[in-house]
């Protein structure tokens, strides 16, 4: 019986990277679209930066979970796009925020599962 050959972590890595790269920049509508989101939820969550002597507000930090919640929420279109390109070569023309969509369901709420 042999072996299987097993694929190097550091070019799958960055592989991974070219095509997630090529993706955006193949599709500039939807990068442009989620920079301006993630510009947006960064300014909204400035008052959640803790105060330069260190201390932060008690609310601050079940907060800050909740503004990753919404991060999420918003570059799932972007996620599902670069997910489409390097799997199917499809490009996306627009960034979609449907949230009645299933495959925007599916990717957002089904966790990925490890063998």
């Amino acid at each position: 019986m042999t072996e299987a050959v097993k694929p190097s972590v550091f070019g799958s890595a960055i592989t991974g990277w070219r095509e997630g790269l090529s993706a955006l920049a193949s599709m500039p509508v939807v990068a442009g679209a989620a920079f301006v989101v993630m510009v947006a939820v960064g300014a909204a969550s400035l008052p959640l930066l803790p105060e330069p002597d260190g201390t932060q507000a008690l609310w601050a930090q079940p907060l800050t979970y909740v503004v990753g919640i919404v991060q999420s929420f918003l570059l799932t279109p972007v996620a599902i796009a670069v997910h489409r390109y390097v799997l199917l070569g499809e490009i996306t023309q627009r960034y979609a925020l449907n949230p009645f969509d299933p495959r925007f369901v599916r990717f957002l709420v089904l966790p990925s599962r490890s063998a």
